[in-house]
């Protein structure tokens, strides 16, 4: 869908009593012909299909991985950042915690779950299944629901960490304001222009 002349975004979903099959040569295929219609891509995908199709994210600049502060997630993120290394060596890597705060007895504390991974998370988005029913049920997206809210909060401050182009994780200057980044974005995403 071209939402503007400088955005499109391309989506799918499969039922969820569908096991998820991935053909990689249509992917990498997709891929190249989006690589030279736009100046960034944008990709979400589960782990199962980048460690299949790991031509994939081989040129990625740029690896977030959402999780969870569970013992299986603590092992899957490390095993994750092994994959991406040998993968993608050259990418920043950016580790966001989800659903941080979303039980009492947690399996493993954010201090062990960073000394586990060998890297702090650059953010941790908090449990709000309140904001998230609010914005679900309005159709909104959180930051337009949930107003004020900490996740609100923190998934502005995801999109400026994706959007931020100079500087590492932990080590970012000051944040140019929202309206600065989303016209960068929209520079950045505007379709190359045939010689």
């Amino acid at each position: 869908m071209k939402i503007s002349e400088r955005l499109a975004v391309m989506s799918a979903e499969t039922p969820m009593t569908m096991p998820l099959l991935a053909d990689g040569n249509a992917l990498q295929h997709l891929q190249e012909e989006l690589k030279s219609a736009y100046d960034v891509l944008v990709v979400d995908m589960p782990r199962s299909i980048a460690v299949q199709n790991p031509t994939l994210i081989a040129e990625a600049t740029d690896v977030v991985i959402v999780t969870d502060m569970t013992l299986a997630a603590t092992r899957d993120t490390i095993r994750l950042l092994g994959f991406l290394q040998s993968v993608t060596p050259n990418a920043r890597l950016w580790i966001v915690g989800n659903r941080v705060g979303a039980s009492s007895d947690l399996e493993v504390t954010r201090k062990d779950f960073e000394a586990s991974i060998e890297r702090p998370l650059a953010l941790a988005i908090a449990y709000d299944p309140k904001s998230a029913a609010l914005a679900a049920k309005q159709g909104k997206p959180i930051v337009a629901a949930a107003k004020g809210t900490k996740i609100a909060g923190a998934m502005k401050q995801l999109y400026d960490m994706i959007c931020s182009i100079e500087g590492a994780p932990g080590k970012a200057k000051k944040a140019p304001g929202l309206a600065d980044l989303v016209a960068k974005a929209r520079q950045m995403l505007q379709p190359k222009k045939s010689s």
